[in-house]
């Protein structure tokens, strides 16, 4: 399962240049922009780009922006309709709850409300609703490598 999920997140990995489009953005607290990226990437949500190199400091992640900026109600949608990870370190690090403002801390200690309903569905791996190698396949269209390993290994 551990690499079912790893080789699901390599597939889906946003390039370098719409990770820093959408960290700019959300640097910048263009919310707008950010949510409208993530309709489209919901697998930007947790993305810390660094340079080509590898070499430069990762950056701050939307939530962690998101609390920095005191809006809750990015803060939450972050949460509750992207499952944005609030374990994600700055540089020094920093978890999104460590930089941001008191409203927000109160919204990342709670977690998403019990009855919230996403309106993305969740990272495949993240789905406790597949039992089956059929009901993953369902999943893709295409012959992905996911399901080709999947029907060689299941």
């Amino acid at each position: 399962a551990d690499l079912v999920c790893y080789m699901l997140r390599q597939s889906t990995t946003p390039t370098l240049e719409k990770q820093h489009q959408f960290l700019d953005a959300a640097k910048n607290f263009n919310w707008e922009m950010v949510l409208s990226m993530l309709e489209e990437e919901p697998s930007l949500v947790d993305c810390q780009a660094q340079d080509l190199s590898h070499s430069g400091p990762k950056r701050w992640s939307a939530l962690h922006q998101a609390a920095l900026s005191g809006s809750v109600p990015i803060v939450q949608t972050l949460l509750t309709q992207y499952n944005a990870s609030v374990d994600l370190l700055t540089e020094d690090g920093k978890r999104p709850i460590d930089v941001a403002k008191p409203e927000c801390r109160a919204a990342i200690e709670a977690g998403p409300p019990s009855s919230a309903t996403t309106t993305q569905a969740p990272m495949p791996c993240m789905r406790k609703d597949i039992k089956t190698s059929a009901e993953l396949r369902a999943l893709f269209t295409s012959a992905d490598k996911i399901v080709v390993y999947l029907s060689a290994s299941w």
